[in-house]
C-alpha cells in the first residue's frame, strides 16, 4: 500500500529517502534546532535587556514572543523565561547550544535561583572533567 503525499512542499515529502538519510537528517535537524533556539534566546535576552519589547508596547517579553513573533503561548513564555534567566546566567546559552539543558528544564529549575546555580555548577563540572577524570558508567 502506497502512502499518500499530503505535504504541499516537495521538500517535506520524504518517502524516497533511505532509512539512513532519514536518521542522519533527524540528527542534523536536531543540532540545527539547538543552534536556532540558543540564538533566539540570545536575541530575546538582549531585547529584554534593552527593553525593546516595552518600546513595542509589550510589558512582558512572553507577550511580545506570542504576539509579535507568532509563537504559541507555551513556546513564547518558555523562551521569554529562558531569556530572562540568560541575562542573569549567560552560561545558559552555551548549555542550550550543546543540548545539556532544555527550555522545559529551565522553566522548572529557573523558579529557584539556588536550584539554577546548582544546575549550572553541576553542568560546568561535568563538561570540564576530562574523559580520564570521569567516573565510569556502570
Amino acid at each position: 500500500m502506497q502512502r499518500k503525499h499530503c505535504a504541499a512542499n516537495p521538500d517535506l515529502v520524504l518517502t524516497d529517502r533511505s532509512n539512513q538519510e532519514l536518521l542522519d537528517g533527524a540528527k542534523h535537524l536536531t543540532g540545527r534546532h539547538r543552534t536556532v533556539t540558543a540564538h533566539l534566546i540570545a536575541h530575546l535576552a538582549e531585547i529584554y535587556a534593552r527593553k525593546l519589547h516595552v518600546a513595542e508596547r509589550f510589558s512582558y517579553l512572553g507577550d511580545y514572543c506570542v504576539e509579535a513573533l507568532g509563537l504559541s503561548e507555551d513556546e513564547g513564555h518558555r523562551r521569554a523565561h529562558a531569556a530572562v534567566l540568560a541575562q542573569k546566567y549567560p552560561m545558559i546559552l552555551d548549555m542550550l547550544l550543546e543540548g545539556s539543558i532544555h527550555l522545559s528544564t529551565l522553566r522548572i529549575i529557573g523558579k529557584s535561583s539556588v536550584r539554577m546555580r546548582r544546575s549550572i555548577a553541576c553542568t560546568r563540572a561535568s563538561v570540564s572533567k576530562s574523559p580520564e577524570m570521569r567516573e565510569p558508567k556502570w
